[in-house]
Parts: structure tokens; sequence; C-alpha cells
């Protein structure tokens, strides 16, 4: 076993050992000083302890493995145990989930008669090379390969028989020799296995997203892939590693997630149970994700947006009023009245002065009505005749002539450019509008946008997830969010992409899409724990996005959806426009009609007051405007 043990080590370059030894069996303690001799790090186990130690130790490596690939980080746990023992390492290698190309297992069966049933159930990213006894001391060297169906089986690499103690013949040296008749190589780099799959039929898990990946669904059941970013995505890496593939749908139709009781959810359950070999749809990493399932290189990046209901526009019924605010109104409104009193002082002090006003006979109500013609240039009905008039005149009119300049241009604009209500910018936005009951958050079921506000501690995000009603919040699918923001009020919180496209499929024009983003989200393939898959699929994502192709795809996505003749917008001034103008013109007319009620009510009164001091002849001219006739005149 010595010998056998140095040249199974001999064929990696890895520095990090780990050795699972049996006392009881012939030549354990030659393997492990053996494998002390390697140059590297050694930790050792005996398959005799306890499962619940087994576990522990398995957990030791699988902690130790980096989050990255890479050949010098192999670690190899060679295996010199019986076949009972053997057995019941492999079965908890498949409970721990310690499957992964940083980890290449060899394992030395003495025993004779044992066979490879003791690996049966072995999982992708389990690597093993076997070194089996038979008779007269030789080995059958074989290692595992994925077939075309993704099953573990084994092909034979060679033989490897004992030499004599002083060498043998090329047996590696040391404590003893070997002969080795071994054609294929023992450890492959997973580039090497996974480079070329030889056409292997792969299961790729996938639900209804469109503009990344569009379903054809025959009246079957089969699935066939339509259109869209990451169909293109799947079909590039399919033609680079040659695979096929064939479409499995998430049950409950959502992306997933890790519930408290442990169950995975959606299309990420799907692959962590390992009913499917990978998930290419729109699919955000996450920290609660990447702890069932392994994500290749982020593809795209994008922020998260809020499409909200298009913003209304704002009653116009007073926009005459909207140049000035109700502070300057009132200022102007005071500064009118005061003008006809301010110049009947300066005539006042002048006719006390001089001996004369220069107003002539002019009473107050005509002053001030002429300086409101001023106001809204209507022309001036007075002419002074000395100088300290015509100075306050002077400024009175330059004030009217700015007041009338900023006015006539801001309601040009105004009129012209219509106001609109506030739009849902950010969450601070949303979280005052849903606290006032006029709109509320919606989320797709299952997708890490709801595990942004569902679980978080603390911040805006939970004050967002406080006022979210699951019960009408939650939508089904991307299509269902923008569909709510339609028929109801609801703010759908989304990635730019998807939600540019499906508010242009529907009209831009029904919606918000608020420029300012949060939350970025990585786009990634995701594979079962240990896929040695995503290894080679990484460099060819990594070229993909350098290559700027998936920008490309993007906007052709946007421009299928998008109208090609845009509506003409009208900017002429209607009716609409003027209802200020006409409602002030009516305004104007039941004042007028009120102020002829009231005088009628007022003359009345007046001679019913002076009727009850008179006599007949009086009373009588003042009801017929003529004097009764004298009695004897003929």
């Amino acid at each position: 076993m010595v010998a056998l043990f140095q040249y199974l080590v001999s064929q990696s370059n890895a520095t990090v050992y780990y050795l699972l030894y049996d006392p009881s069996l012939l030549g354990s303690a030659g393997a492990v000083t053996t494998s002390s001799d390697n140059g590297g790090g050694l930790t050792l186990f005996r398959c005799s302890s306890s499962s619940s130690s087994l576990v522990a130790w398995l957990r030791g490596i699988q902690k130790a493995l980096t989050q990255g690939y890479s050949p010098v980080t192999h670690k190899n746990v060679l295996v010199a145990c019986s076949a009972s023992h053997t057995s019941e390492i492999f079965t908890q290698v498949r409970q721990v989930g310690l499957e992964s190309p940083s980890v290449h297992w060899y394992v030395v069966l003495q025993e004779e008669g044992a066979t490879l049933d003791l690996f049966s159930g072995l999982r992708e990213g389990t690597q093993v090379t076997v070194a089996a006894r038979g008779k007269a001391g030789s080995y059958q060297v074989l290692s595992s390969y994925m077939d075309m169906r993704g099953e573990t089986k084994f092909q034979e690499a060679g033989r490897w028989s004992w030499g004599d103690e002083r060498g043998g013949s090329g047996g590696g040296g040391g404590r003893g020799g070997g002969k080795q008749k071994v054609a294929a190589p023992l450890t492959r780099l997973a580039s090497q296995q996974y480079g070329n799959m030889g056409g292997r039929l792969l299961r790729a898990v996938v639900v209804e997203n469109s503009p990344y990946f569009r379903l054809r669904k025959f009246p079957d059941g089969t699935l066939f892939p339509g259109d869209g970013i990451d169909v293109n995505l799947l079909n590039i890496l399919a033609n680079k590693l040659n695979f096929t593939y064939r479409l499995v749908e998430a049950a409950d139709g959502q992306w997933g997630e890790v519930l408290p009781n442990g169950w995975v959810t959606g299309m990420i359950g799907v692959v962590a149970r390992r009913e499917a070999d990978l998930a290419i749809n729109e699919i955000t990493v996450t920290g609660k994700r990447e702890r069932v399932v392994d994500f290749s290189t982020p593809y795209f990046v994008e922020g998260t947006i809020l499409v909200s209901p298009a913003p209304k526009e704002k009653n116009r019924a007073f926009a005459a009023f909207s140049p000035f605010s109700a502070q300057v109104w009132g200022t102007i409104v005071v500064v009118t009245l005061v003008m006809g009193p301010m110049v009947a002082a300066v005539g006042w002090l002048r006719q006390r002065c001089i001996g004369t006003s220069g107003l002539s006979t002019l009473s107050l109500n005509t002053l001030s009505f002429t300086a409101f013609r001023s106001l809204v240039v209507q022309g001036n009905l007075l002419f002074p005749n000395n100088v300290p008039l015509r100075v306050v005149f002077y400024f009175w009119y330059l004030f009217c002539f700015i007041i009338y300049a900023m006015y006539a241009g801001t309601l040009t604009a105004v009129l012209a450019l219509p106001a609109f209500t506030k739009p849902i910018e950010t969450l601070t936005d949303l979280l005052e509008a849903a606290r006032r009951g006029d709109l509320q958050p919606a989320v797709v079921e299952g997708t890490s946008n709801a595990f942004l506000f569902k679980d978080a501690e603390g911040g805006i995000y939970k004050d967002i997830w406080e006022v979210f009603d699951p019960a009408t919040g939650y939508a089904k699918n991307y299509d269902g969010g923008v569909d709510k923001v339609m028929n109801g009020p609801f703010v759908f919180v989304n990635a730019r992409l998807g939600s540019e496209v499906r508010a242009a499929a529907r009209g831009v024009q029904k919606f918000y899409i608020s420029r300012d983003s949060f939350y970025p989200q990585s786009y990634a393939t995701a594979f079962p724990t240990g896929s040695p898959i995503r290894v080679v699929v990484n460099p060819i994502l990594t070229s993909i996005t350098a290559s700027g192709v998936i920008g490309k795809w993007m906007k052709e996505e946007v421009l299928k959806v998008t109208k090609s003749v845009e509506e003409e917008k009208n900017y002429a001034i209607t009716l609409v426009h003027l209802q200020a103008a006409f409602f002030i013109l009516l305004l104007g007319f039941l004042v007028a009609t009120a102020a002829l009620v009231a005088e009628k009510i007022y003359h009345r009164c007046t001679l019913y007051g002076l009727a009850m001091g008179m006599d007949g002849p009086a009373l009588h001219f003042l009801r017929s405007g003529s004097l009764p006739p004298r009695e004897g005149i003929m």
C-alpha cells in the first residue's frame, strides 16, 4: 500500500491532503507516513470513528474549500478503509454535500471482491479514483466520469502491481516501487472533463419570463425555448461546451427562496435538489440562495426601480392664478387698493401746501379704478400736471409693467406645459403614499425583491414591509406586477429592464418609471452545489459580458415592443387652458348681479324710511313719480 499511495500522490499537484485510514488494514501505518512526506499539509482521521465525528470531519473539509476554483487549491482525500467504512464515508459525503471540483478522492480497496457498488449514488462533483485489489497483489485503477445521462460511471485507467522492495520498475521509489500500466490520467481538471461534453443532455429549469426567457408550450406539456436574453445566453453555452438541454418548468412558477423549515421553493429549489443541472432566467444572487446552490460569474448587473401609475395632470380650473403664489396675489391686491388713497393723499398735501391738488375734482373711487386699469394694462384716465403726481404714477406704471411681464410669461409656460402630480421617485415617496392610503407596494412573490423587504431588520426596507399587504401586494409573475399598477393603486418594485419592456408593451404613457434606482441585482446561472460545470461556464460568461453583446440584446428587446410612430402632441391653447378666464368673467357677472340686488334692496329700504315721515302727496310722488291733481282745478 505504501508504494501505491506514493504513486497516487504523484498524480496530483495538490498541497493539502486528508487521510482516512483503518489501522487494522495492512500497510495503513506506512500510508500515513508516505502521505506525511508529500511536502504539504496532512489531516488524519480514523475510519472506525463514530458517524457524528465523521460528519464533523467532512464539514471541516467543506469549510476549508475556497469560494473560487483553481487547480492549485485542489485537496486530495486518501481513503484506506474497509469496504463497509468506505460505503459509510460516501454516504455521508452525499449528506454533507461535499461535492466540489476542488476535491479529489483516492480510494484503495484492500479487500478482494469489493465491488463498485460501494459508490452507487455518487453525484456530479464527486471525483473518485479507485484502486481495487485483485489477485497476486495487482490493483485495477478506475476513474469516475459522467455519462451522457448525467450518471456517475467508472472507466478503467489501467493497472498497478507490486514491485520488489528495491523499487521495482518506475515504481515511485521510497519504501517500495510498483509497476503501472495506466493509459488515462487519474486526475483531470474540470476544464478537461467538461470543456467538451460530447452532446450530453442537461436539464435547465426555467419559468416564463419576458424578455429573458420566453417559453413555447406544446399541447403535451413539452417546453421549448422561444426567444429572450437568457435563451441567447444558454444557446451560446450549449454551442461552446457541446451539450444539449431539456427545459424543466418550476411547478410554483417562482424564482425561489429558502423557507424557515428548510424547504427551498422555485427554480432555486429545483436546482438545490439536483432535479435540474442549471437554472438561467434573470436569477439574482443573494446570500440565502448561495447557501443552497452555486452561482456562476454574474453576467449582468442592474438596479431596482419603482413602476407607478403615470402622474395625473393637475386641475387647471384656476390655472390663471398659478403664476403667482397666494402671498404675491394678496400683496398685489393690497397695493392696488392702497394706490387710489395714496394718490388722493398726495393731491391733498399739494392742496394744503400750494393751493391746488392737480387732480381736478376726481373722486377716490375714480382714482382707485384708474390704478386698477393701469395694473391690467387698460390705459390711464388721469393726466397729472405736476411733478409729484407724475413721479408717483411713473413708478406705479413701472411696477405694473414688471408684474404684467412676469405674469404673462409664466402663464404662457404654465398653459403650454401642464403641471402634474408628484411622481413616485424614491422609496420615501412610496412610503409616504402608502401611509396616506394612496398607493401600495407590490412585488413578485419568491423573488429577491420580496426578500429585500421581508428580511430587512431596519431602515426604509423594513418600513416598506410594515405597510406591505401580502394579501394584495404579491404578484404571481412580473407581468402580473405591471398589471397591478394599471388596474389598481400599486407601485411595482422590479428591475429596470423588465419594467421598461413591459411598460412599453402596454403603453409607456400609462406608467412612470423612477429615474433613481436602488439595490443593484447581479444575475447569474445557478448550479447544484459543487457542480464542475460552473467552472467551464464562468470564463465563457466573462467573455460574453466583456463583448457588450448582452447590452445589445437588451436594446433589441426594448425596440421590439416600442411603438414605431409616436403620438403627435398638440401644444395649442384650448378652452381647457382658458377656463379660468371664463370663470373670472362669470364670477364678475355674479358679483355684479349681487351688487344690483343689494342696491335695489338698499334703495327700497331708503324709500320706505322716507315714506314713513311724509304726507300723502309726497308719498304719491315717490311711488308714481308725479304730483297728485289739486282739488277744484279744472
